[in-house]
């Protein structure tokens, strides 16, 4: 803060009140990729041009902002990042290697910066997933 602002605070006279503010960007993050039977998001959407889209964070999203995206894919992923509006624009493509043939649950840390710079920070295969949610949901049946 400037001294000006230090010696206003001081004074008895003046009253200063902080307005909060609030950054946000003005277009919608979502990450795209091939519509095959290959992949599968819960959420997600036909874009009419033989691809699949899942919006991770909605236009007034801020800055620091972290998201977990759920799919079940097998085979390599190849997933796009783009600003939804208007005029959509490509953010960036990552090629994820999974080897595995089956259908397998997959988590995709993505997050927005300061900056405002999207990423994937990580991408995951959470394997036994599907068994510890089926011993949650026995165990709670057997409780009730």
């Amino acid at each position: 803060r400037g001294c000006a602002w230090q010696a206003a605070m001081l004074s008895p006279s003046v009253r200063l009140a902080e307005i909060p503010l609030k950054e946000s960007g003005s277009q919608a993050v979502a990450i795209e990729w091939p519509d095959s039977e290959a992949v599968e998001a819960e959420g997600s959407e036909p874009t009419g041009s033989g691809r699949r889209r899942l919006v991770v964070f909605e236009a007034q999203a801020g800055p620091r902002v972290e998201a977990e995206v759920s799919l079940r894919c097998r085979g390599p992923l190849e997933v796009s990042a783009v600003h939804v509006g208007e005029e959509e624009t490509m953010l960036g493509s990552w090629k994820l290697d999974f080897p595995s043939k089956e259908m397998q649950d997959v988590e995709i840390q993505c997050s927005v910066d300061i900056n405002g710079i999207f990423s994937i920070g990580k991408a995951a295969v959470c394997a036994g997933k599907e068994a510890a949610e089926a011993e949650a949901k026995a165990a709670a049946a057997a409780a009730a």
